[in-house]
């Protein structure tokens, strides 16, 4: 992965942690096209550095974000859908 790609692909990641409260890494996969070895990497990454708050479940396969869903980003993604 290129460092553009990488660079793309946390910004995404910090994106979701903002309008999702729980998310499986299936979902990532399909949202964020990279497979779920790396997707529990740069969830451990991101949390263990506080780029977002939250937790790992590894038998359930979900990651957990804690705080507040971004009210505004996430009205955001629902009008754009309607475009």
């Amino acid at each position: 992965m290129t460092l553009l790609e990488q660079a793309t692909v946390e910004h995404n990641f910090l994106s979701l942690a903002r309008i999702y409260k729980s998310i499986s890494f299936q979902r990532l996969e399909q949202l964020l096209g990279i497979p779920p070895e790396m997707i529990e990497k740069l969830a451990t990454r991101m949390i263990s550095t506080d780029l977002i708050k939250g937790s790992i479940d590894q038998i359930e396969r979900t990651i957990t974000f804690e705080g507040e869903l971004d009210k505004y980003f996430l009205r955001l993604v629902f009008l754009d859908q309607d475009m």
